[in-house]
């Protein structure tokens, strides 16, 4: 797997470099450049928190109840639905009004989505009571087993509704572009529900005590980070006078789309292992739900780090910047696509070691699910820049329809081939299925969008990247066929070796083709 130090590298320096393609003054750049940093950094901590969590989990519940676990959380997850997209809503138009000064408005905005919100949170509360009814019947949970999912699917429930009025401020905190403070208070939560973890759950624990743990560390976050509204806008007022028909019919407009993309993009991996688990067993979700947790870190860490210029993309559209948003959206693919590369050369040639050495065992399936997984993902994975200029531009209807028939398809795949060719059926399902609707599907829309020919878009952005990687991955192949990773430190080691040689040539290619900046105008590209 790459190292930390080359992500965190490459995020700072994309964060620059897309700065001052756009030509912001300097302190919007530092801007950037720190919410990158700032959101790489949390998704970095998240992910070597859950890398360290997953087999400490396993090792004390067991295959099978870390199983029901993951599908607890799944279950729950898909109570997002009943947001319908506002809380999304909400950072687009406060990012808009703020860029107004319209203080009014803004409070309009978040009056109106409380209140919508805490009618929500009430509702989806109610309904983890019952959720354990449709749980037990798709999945065959163990009779001594029962009770304690039931309590730990109503614990998770609750804190799912809680974290409705929650969204608020994070889509507030969006709007004003401060996700240093978001993170600020979330890499605490999540360091201290490690510790938690790690300190009290033993052989004797039970997914009831996981579950309050998940749930004690997350509402503490909800209520820290709305308190922190305040302290970035001290005119910030909630008051029912304000509520506002209209502003919600607004939000509505956009944010039942929203709220179908976004269900889709959260609950879209959750699909295999419902599937997994309802055909196979328990144990089988745990053995996918490794390699598919690897592939979600690293589009945690491209959301991380392309999320920061997302309310820049929707500045640029409310002014009608459109040259700007050209720009970001070619210089920022280039970047991400560098990265996806990078990605899945780690996965291909240090994937498996990883698995092994992280579970003290070699793990032939694991390492091929991750392969395919993987594969699948790489041209979504550098996209993440196209669907923030997308939603900006409020055209994400067809996103969501594409998450909707990714979401059928991953379904329709996964149930005709699990019979025949077990995990690796699924994953072909899953990977095929992303490849198609949240890559080339969402590229090709982009392109329309912006009037740019997708070759040519393909020769700016991919084509350079592709040629210059080549070296690296020679490189490495003959490495590894001479040496043996078969320890922390070799592996880490052989990571930093691979991550010199493939951003030495990279970065090569990007400094060029930044002294070499595309002049866009009228769609056309010379």
């Amino acid at each position: 797997m790459p190292s930390l130090r080359v992500f965190w590298f490459f995020m700072s320096y994309l964060s620059r470099s897309v700065s001052g393609a756009i030509g912001r003054i300097s302190a919007s750049q530092m801007r950037v450049a720190f919410n990158v940093a700032a959101n790489t950094t949390s998704t970095l901590i998240n992910a070597l928190c859950g890398f360290l969590i997953l087999p400490f989990l396993i090792s004390k519940l067991g295959r099978e109840n870390y199983g029901i676990w993951t599908l607890i959380i799944a279950s729950a997850g898909y109570f997002l639905l009943l947001d319908f997209g506002i809380s999304g809503a909400v950072g687009r138009l406060v990012a808009a009004y703020r860029s107004q000064d319209d203080m009014q408005k803004i409070n309009v905005v978040i009056s109106t989505t409380t209140l919508m919100l805490i009618v929500v949170c009430a509702l989806v509360a109610l309904l983890s009571y019952f959720l354990a009814i449709p749980f037990f019947h798709l999945f065959d949970v163990p009779q001594a087993e029962r009770a304690d999912a039931a309590m730990a699917l109503f614990i998770v429930g609750t804190t799912t509704a809680l974290s409705f009025p929650g969204m608020i401020s994070y889509g507030f905190l969006w709007g004003y572009e401060r996700f240093d403070i978001h993170n600020f208070i979330e890499i605490p939560v999540v360091l201290i529900r490690t510790a938690l973890t790690l300190l009290l759950i033993t052989n004797d624990s039970s997914l009831t005590d996981l579950a309050w743990i998940l749930s004690g560390t997350s509402v503490a976050g909800y209520t820290i980070r709305t308190a922190a509204c305040w302290w970035v806008e001290p005119r910030l007022r909630l008051k029912l006078n304000l509520f506002s028909l209209p502003v919600l019919k607004e939000m509505f407009v956009f944010g039942v789309w929203f709220g179908l993309l976004s269900l889709t993009r959260s609950a879209l991996p959750n699909v295999a292992p419902f599937v997994i688990g309802h055909t196979l067993n328990l144990a089988a979700v745990t053995t996918f739900t490794i390699p598919r947790l690897l592939v979600g870190y690293t589009n945690w860490v491209m959301v991380s780090g392309t999320q920061a210029l997302a309310p820049k993309a929707a500045i640029y559209h409310f002014g009608s910047e459109q040259k700007k948003q050209q720009e970001l959206f070619i210089i920022g693919c280039r970047y991400t696509f560098a990265l996806s590369l990078f990605i899945l050369g780690g996965a291909i040639f240090f994937g498996y070691e990883l698995l092994t050495l992280w579970q003290g065992s070699p793990q032939t399936q694991e390492y091929h699910l991750l392969i395919i997984l993987m594969c699948g993902e790489v041209i979504p994975l550098s996209q993440w820049i196209t669907y923030n200029l997308i939603v900006s531009m409020g055209a994400h209807r067809r996103l969501a329809i594409f998450g909707v028939l990714e979401a059928i398809t991953v379904l329709v795949l996964a149930g005709l081939l699990v019979g025949t060719h077990q995990l690796e059926g699924v994953a072909f399902a899953v990977a095929l299925s992303a490849l198609f609707f949240r890559g080339l599907l969402q590229l090709h829309y982009g392109c329309r969008l912006i009037r740019l020919p997708v070759w040519q878009f393909v020769r700016l952005a991919f084509l350079p990247v592709m040629a210059f990687s080549v070296p690296a991955f020679v490189l490495t192949a003959l490495y590894k066929q001479v040496s043996a990773v078969d320890s922390w430190w070799l592996l880490f080691g052989s990571c930093i070796l691979y991550g010199t040689l493939y951003w030495a040539s990279m970065l090569a290619a990007l400094w060029r083709a930044e002294r070499h900046r595309l002049a866009i105008s009228d769609g056309t590209t010379r």
